[in-house]
């Protein structure tokens, strides 16, 4: 089993509507992934994305991702088809 050899807090995500977002990433042995976690109302979702090269997803490409992923939890929730995209 290998162990983690670092785990830290990565800058905050912010993301309108959202009550709460949690980042961080991880690198266990040569890979590293970056977590996101974020609660709308009493649903949590979370994204994980891997980076192979990198400590630490490009914002540029997690930020997007999240946003879409919430945008379609706020879609589900008011009864609509989910069909946000990450732009």
């Amino acid at each position: 089993m290998q162990k983690r050899s670092e785990s830290s807090l990565v800058k905050p995500v912010r993301l309108d509507a959202v009550d709460e977002v949690i980042a961080s990433k991880y690198c266990l042995g040569p890979g590293c992934f970056t977590f996101v976690q974020f609660r709308i109302g009493a649903v949590n979702g979370w994204v994980n994305l891997n980076v192979d090269d990198h400590p630490a997803a490009d914002p540029k490409v997690l930020n997007p991702l999240v946003r879409m992923f919430a945008e379609r939890v706020r879609q589900v929730q008011q009864g609509e088809e989910p069909t946000a995209s990450a732009r």
